[in-house]
């Protein structure tokens, strides 16, 4: 039983670093798309004028 104990513990660690993971790829994702969005309006609004 001691066994199946660790090995639960193991894989809660691996699926909160998989989580963290996910989190960063977000983040870093929700940024690139922010900044996209802030160059294309830059990038018209100075079109236009």
């Amino acid at each position: 039983m001691a066994w199946f104990d660790s090995t639960a513990c193991k894989d809660e660690h691996a699926l909160n670093v998989l989580d963290l993971k996910l989190l960063i790829a977000a983040a870093l994702l929700l940024g690139l798309l922010a900044l996209t969005q802030f160059l294309v309006r830059r990038a018209m609004s100075s079109g236009d004028e």
